[in-house]
């Protein structure tokens, strides 16, 4: 009988650990988006860095998802020539960069193609971003 109600409890015990680590149920979030909202996405990768999509996986997967915009933002020094601003799948994309600094990432956007690899210290990255006209959020604050 003791035997039992090991094996019993063990069992619960079991069912309570698997039940507890499941996923939460998918909450749906829902608006008719009526008060002028833009809907899209700051900080995406594409294959061109650590992403797993092109720009139009990406574009069309957004469109699926119901956004207007998608910012791209591989790695990168600013030396690659960023691709002009493009609707695929009815979705704007932009191309961006995420710049490496001693401080952490920092993504700069409306950025010609830099002379020189940007990176080192945080201060100068953002102070070569302003100055060559761009604008930069930090990557994961």
């Amino acid at each position: 009988m003791k035997r039992v109600g090991l094996v019993t409890a063990a069992l619960v015990a079991a069912v309570a650990v698997w039940a507890w680590s499941l996923p939460p149920k998918r909450l749906v979030l829902t608006s008719d988006w009526s008060d002028g909202t833009v809907r899209g996405m700051l900080h995406v990768h594409s294959r061109l860095s650590d992403g797993m999509g092109t720009a139009d996986e990406i574009a069309a997967a957004a469109s699926r998802a119901g956004l207007q915009f998608v910012v791209l933002t591989d790695h990168g020094d600013a030396t690659r020539p960023p691709d002009p601003p493009s609707y695929r799948s009815g979705v704007l994309v932009l191309d961006a960069v995420e710049i490496s600094t001693r401080g952490g990432h920092y993504v700069a956007l409306g950025l010609p193609q830099s002379p020189y690899p940007l990176g080192g210290a945080a201060g100068d990255v953002v102070e070569d971003v302003r100055r060559m006209g761009g604008f930069g959020i930090a990557a994961h604050p």
